[in-house]
């Protein structure tokens, strides 16, 4: 069997589509959306409570009725969101009312509409329009922050540039490099405090409380500098980012081994009966496989005749990985059944697939031990499977 024929295969077509099924996982498992390509939009029908969306162009065209979560090229929110909103995009649209915080980052991030509690923005332009309001605190970090909005709680904003015309029924602490404009149409009800380089003139009927000027020369934002108890809220939603990453991480995983377990039935029962059969085999394999499959792809690569095999070798190591990030949860939920039922061989089906990611996804939480048992896993997992894949290539032969 050539490379050839083994690319043209129907086995290596049904495992092309399961891996593009894979990065497709959240969208399709979670969708509430139009998801945009470059000119067509595809309605999603049905929806479920949490939504978690990937995609280049990404607009709303139903109401979420939990939290939504996207990462995408351009993002705009149309339609209410009844609990948080945590997304990351170039640019950021919020058109629409969110249910309660809502963590934002992207070159460019605009927010027209309410939140209803705390509001987070990292961006390079961050706008919160005439009209918007934030229920609760705001803490915006940006190249230029301009806000007209409306406010309720505190506002924390560290930029180079920061123009305020809005109102703020809470304090206020601005760190600005170059400019800060507090315009005569701004109301602060508390006090505002804030660091530039040099003393801003501000009517006397903006602000009711304490201005307090401290001078800043210009070195860039030193975030750090910030008071600890200031940035608590901060550590907070960065966190739950964080928090977001890794849920959708575990969906997307989630769903790809749940396709393959489905799809690829004989397939998935022979790599792991294989792997339960010599499991540091397989590991020690995989370790070999990550260390000599990008040092081959790359020596082809820069070769005159071999760089379109350097190339597909290249691609099949980047398959291979992702398919083992799969199997090695199915593999581990095989080994606690097995275990549990003391079973010799265990079906795999969605309770094992269930089990072993979630238990995976678990077991890296736990600093060092954990993360070196899940590579030790992931490594067997991959040495397992091109254990499997070297077998079905000579049988082919044959």
């Amino acid at each position: 069997m050539t490379l050839r024929d083994m690319i043209s295969s129907n086995h290596m077509k049904k495992m092309f589509f399961a891996v593009l099924a894979v990065g497709l996982g959240l969208a399709l498992s979670i969708p509430a959306f139009a998801f945009y390509g470059s000119e067509k939009t595809r309605e999603i029908p049905f929806s479920m409570k949490d939504h978690y969306e990937l995609g280049d162009h990404v607009v709303t065209t139903q109401d979420v009725s939990g939290d939504l979560m996207v990462v995408g090229g351009a993002v705009a929110v149309r339609n209410p969101v009844a609990q948080d909103a945590m997304i990351v995009g170039g640019t950021v649209e919020i058109l629409a009312p969110v249910g309660d915080d809502a963590r934002l980052a992207g070159d460019s991030v605009v927010v027209g509409d309410y939140i209803k509690d705390d509001l987070m923005v990292g961006a390079n332009n961050f706008h919160l329009l005439p009209g918007a309001l934030v229920g609760g605190n705001l803490l915006a970090g940006a190249e230029k922050a301009v806000l007209d909005g409306n406010v309720k709680g505190n506002v924390h904003v560290m930029a180079k540039e920061v123009l305020i015309s809005g109102v703020v029924d809470g304090n206020v602490w601005v760190e600005a490099g170059s400019r800060l404009m507090v315009s005569e149409e701004a109301r602060i009800a508390g006090n505002l405090s804030y660091k530039t380089s040099r003393e801003v003139s501000i009517a006397p009927n903006v602000v009711a409380g304490k201005v307090i000027y401290q001078s800043l020369p210009w070195k860039g934002v030193d975030y750090m500098r910030y008071p600890e108890k200031d940035w608590k809220w901060f550590k907070v939603g960065v966190l739950s980012f964080l928090g977001f990453l890794f849920v959708a991480e575990f969906s997307a995983v989630l769903f790809g081994a749940l396709v393959i377990a489905y799809v690829f039935k004989k397939m998935t029962h022979e790599v792991v009966k294989m792997n339960r059969g010599s499991f540091w085999k397989g590991s020690m394999i995989g370790l070999a496989v990550m260390v000599a499959a990008p040092a081959v792809a790359i020596t082809l690569a820069i070769s005159v005749v071999g760089w379109v095999l350097g190339i597909a070798v290249g691609i099949t190591f980047g398959l291979m990985l992702i398919v083992a990030k799969m199997f090695a949860g199915v593999i581990l939920g095989a080994w606690i059944v097995g275990w549990y039922k003391k079973a010799k061989e265990v079906v795999v089906d969605w309770k094992v697939v269930t089990i072993g990611v979630t238990l995976l996804y678990l077991l890296k939480l736990v600093p060092i031990i954990g993360w070196v048992a899940a590579f030790i896993i992931f490594s067997s997992a991959l040495g397992s499977l091109a254990m499997y894949k070297y077998k079905l290539f000579f049988n082919g032969k044959k």
